[in-house]
């Protein structure tokens, strides 16, 4: 129960909101490759590590993004901009 400006009384409920994806699904909506993992920078071959990968972040995924937009121009040649990606 929450008063709302008038005083009165009312019933709030909060929306909850989820979605369940599978690793590939979560690959292409993080935007980064197959057989890799969207929380972490871990590619396939390194499966089974004794180490913690560092995290994949917005910040990197941002980071990445740029460092391709500068080498080829995604409006101007597509091919050369998802070869360098």
């Amino acid at each position: 129960m929450m008063s709302n400006p008038y005083g009165s009384l009312q019933y709030c409920f909060t929306p909850l909101a989820a979605y369940i994806v599978d690793t590939p699904e979560a690959a292409m909506l993080a935007g980064i490759g197959r057989k890799t993992l969207p929380v972490t920078m871990v590619g396939h071959k390194q499966f089974g590590d004794l180490f913690k990968h560092e995290p994949q972040t917005a910040f990197t995924t941002l980071d990445q993004l740029y460092a391709v937009t500068t080498k080829a121009d995604p409006t101007g040649d597509l091919k050369a901009y998802l070869k360098e990606a």
